[in-house]
């Protein structure tokens, strides 16, 4: 995507990815509280991009892999937290309220949720560089 920062930085429209994708969080009725987890050369540009939001609770730095900066955004709950917890990747930053609603309300019923889509291809297993199955796709899903 170029530029050389963070895709979650790298604007659409005018607007950075980051702010956009918690923009939605910031509007959801059921969510109480917004960590940002991003790179640790970010995090005073991420504060002063995401100061408006009157949900944020802090920005913190991240790790090398993905599960350390997820490790490291629940590392601010509160000790005695006990509520649903959502991870987003801000690159995908077209995340509406709706949707974040119904993934709370799913995760709150069944103990977690995830929101997925139908796929619309045709997936192969391959072995060896050929074809040897086609999945049947109303089994599968896209995770979003």
């Amino acid at each position: 995507m170029g530029g050389g920062r963070p895709k979650a930085f790298l604007e659409l429209a005018g607007e950075p990815l980051l702010s956009r994708a918690a923009a939605a969080f910031d509007a959801s009725p059921s969510v109480a509280g917004i960590v940002a987890v991003v790179p640790e050369a970010e995090v005073a540009s991420a504060r002063s991009l995401l100061a408006p939001l009157g949900k944020l609770r802090a920005v913190v730095a991240g790790g090398e892999r993905r599960q350390d900066s997820v490790r490291e955004g629940l590392a601010q709950l509160p000790r005695e937290f006990a509520g649903v917890v959502l991870v987003h990747d801000a690159a995908r930053p077209l995340v509406a309220v709706a949707l974040i609603e119904s993934v709370v309300a799913a995760a709150a019923e069944e103990g977690a949720a995830l929101p997925v889509v139908p796929l619309v291809d045709t997936v192969k297993r391959v072995h060896g560089g050929r074809a040897v199955e086609t999945l049947d796709r109303e089994q599968l899903a896209a995770a979003q």
